[in-house]
């Protein structure tokens, strides 16, 4: 038996920007996001990135802040960035400061690769947690897959896809007939009235570039 009850792991969490924008932008953009995906969002950890946050947060605007975070059904865990005042405030409101994990010497170890064969049906939902989801199969209308890295879809892609959930802007989303319903990376979505035309049912890849989602053919 191990006397030892304390073990290291890695989890995932999302990670919410607070940047320059007031408590009731930073609650609309937050509902918006989540009614795109509730299953996804529900009693998630988040990590709240202080870094371009204005002024000294003290301690009843950073409760303020958690209560509109978990307002919309997401748990607060922690404070990344910031200043030391600002860090300060929010472990006083029992949110620690977390700060990533560094690279080993010979580099981070591959991320595993979800394969889905069978198709994904409406109503369904795929989550690669921790790496890439290749879907061998079509995902149909109303069904979810999730990826905290890239998305691949040899098939048609009718659902709703988020790459990168875990925050990874450099993630894509990869598929061979582009029908969906949402697109989204990072946190970054893009919905299907606002996906041109000339990207429909063909094969594409998707890629955040700056605040914005560029599709194009492959």
């Amino acid at each position: 038996m191990n006397p030892n009850p304390i073990k290291g792991g890695v989890f995932s969490a999302l990670v919410i920007r607070i940047a320059e924008q007031p408590q009731a932008q930073l609650a609309e953009n937050l509902a918006r996001q989540v009614e795109l995906s509730p299953g996804f969002y529900k009693d998630a950890p988040v990590v709240l990135d202080l870094d371009g946050a204005s002024g000294v947060l003290d301690l009843p605007a950073v409760d303020l802040l958690r209560r509109t975070v978990q307002d919309q059904g997401l748990r607060p865990v922690g404070v990344q960035g910031g200043t030391k005042l600002q860090r300060e405030a929010a472990l006083e409101a029992g949110l620690p400061a977390l700060t990533g994990k560094p690279a080993e010497a010979n580099g981070p170890p591959p991320a595993k690769t979800l394969i889905q064969s069978q198709p994904v049906r409406s109503g369904s939902q795929i989550y690669a947690r921790g790496g890439d989801l290749l879907v061998l199969a079509p995902v149909s209308a109303g069904a979810e897959i999730i990826a905290d890295g890239n998305i691949h879809v040899y098939g048609p892609l009718r659902g709703r896809a988020l790459a990168g959930a875990s925050g990874d802007p450099a993630c894509r989303i990869f598929c061979r007939s582009l029908e969906a319903e949402l697109l989204a990376i990072a946190g970054r979505y893009l919905v299907s009235e606002a996906i041109e035309k000339r990207w429909l049912k063909q094969s594409v890849s998707v890629e955040l570039v700056g605040e914005h989602l560029h599709i194009q053919q492959i």
